[in-house]
């Protein structure tokens, strides 16, 4: 009965292995689903519920997601301290407001023709502080 046993462990070692050394190959050839209708542009980081993109300033969506070059999220928090510039492609929702950032990576900026980048979308015009200070009769 121990015999089996340790087969079976033997096994299923053998496969987690050999297995596990595929995984790490097959993680370098994936490539991110970014829309095409994500714009380009260079982040500096978020404050305060904005965030700058080229020379434009943006008011983060409630639901925003950042997903870093690796492919997993990052809270708004992360990047607060955040010295220089990022390399993005974003989307604005029908607000304004950038709702999806994806960090680029070295070989998506080497492979990016910014030519081909749909325009920067131009942030609405925000009266939120003028809205939430207001006082009604």
């Amino acid at each position: 009965m121990r015999t089996g046993l340790r087969r079976l462990l033997c096994l299923m070692g053998l496969c987690l292995a050999l297995g596990g050394g595929c995984l790490g190959v097959q993680a370098q050839t994936i490539v991110r689903p970014i829309p095409v209708t994500a714009a380009f542009g260079k982040m500096s980081a978020p404050a305060n519920g904005y965030v700058t993109i080229d020379k434009y300033t943006y008011h983060l969506a409630p639901g925003l997601v950042i997903r870093d070059q690796n492919n997993f999220l990052v809270l708004v928090g992360a990047l607060q301290n955040l010295n220089g510039t990022l390399y993005v492609r974003y989307l604005t929702d029908m607000n304004g407001d950038v709702q999806r950032i994806w960090i680029l990576t070295n070989q998506e900026l080497a492979v990016l023709d910014p030519k081909r980048m749909p325009p920067q979308p131009l942030p609405l015009p925000s009266n939120r502080t003028t809205a939430a200070t207001a006082t009604w009769n």
